[in-house]
């Protein structure tokens, strides 16, 4: 299997304390789509449910409790149409964790704007799904939503700019908020969570 992505890397808190379990998804972009799950516990990674498949060519996946309910669940980003969207693009699909099998949680047909990239981030409110859209006319940005029961809603909007790409999620100071790492006109950047959104570091 050719492993394409891993995002959402594990850390320790500068305690020692655990901080919220945090996984690492490889991606192999397919067709068939197929993703496998792993939580980070120190330098150890488990095996987490079965090997996620979909029919359809994927390209993106992260894993969280979205809604705090105690089960995991697994964001992928897969290429086709729905019936609400003719147009093939990349949707965000959501599965959870139940009984050992990957069950359909929100099989979403967009979000505000045609997505790019996607991954799952811890906020200081909790789990967000954190975007990269065209904002059309050569321009891309960031959004952010929450999840509200059924599908999700945009609570932050970044200004447009050219060219983002290459979305990595991390929690490189363990503080339990992720920043982003993104490729921009001027390079590869890290982005902050500051303000309820993301924003270059200073």
């Amino acid at each position: 299997m050719a492993i394409v992505a891993a995002l959402l890397v594990g850390f320790l808190a500068l305690n020692g304390e655990a901080g919220p379990p945090r996984y690492e998804c490889a991606v192999d972009p397919g067709p068939p789509t197929r993703v496998r799950v792993w939580q980070i516990a120190g330098v150890r990674r488990i095996a987490t449910g079965p090997e996620f498949v979909y029919r359809h060519r994927g390209r993106m996946a992260s894993a969280a409790d979205i809604d705090d309910d105690g089960r995991l669940d697994l964001l992928v980003l897969v290429h086709k149409s729905t019936r609400y969207d003719p147009r093939p693009g990349w949707r965000p699909f959501v599965y959870t964790l139940r009984d050992d099998q990957w069950v359909p949680k929100w099989l979403g047909s967009r979000v505000g704007r045609p997505l790019l990239e996607a991954a799952l981030v811890y906020t200081p409110g909790g789990v967000r799904l954190l975007t990269i859209e065209d904002f059309g006319k050569g321009q891309t940005g960031l959004t952010l939503y929450h999840w509200t029961g059924f599908g999700f809603r945009g609570e932050w909007t970044g200004e447009p700019m050219p060219g983002l790409s290459g979305l990595r999620v991390m929690d490189e100071d363990c503080d339990g908020v992720d920043e982003a790492s993104l490729l921009a006109a001027e390079g590869r950047r890290r982005y902050v969570f500051r303000n309820g959104g993301y924003a270059p570091a200073r």
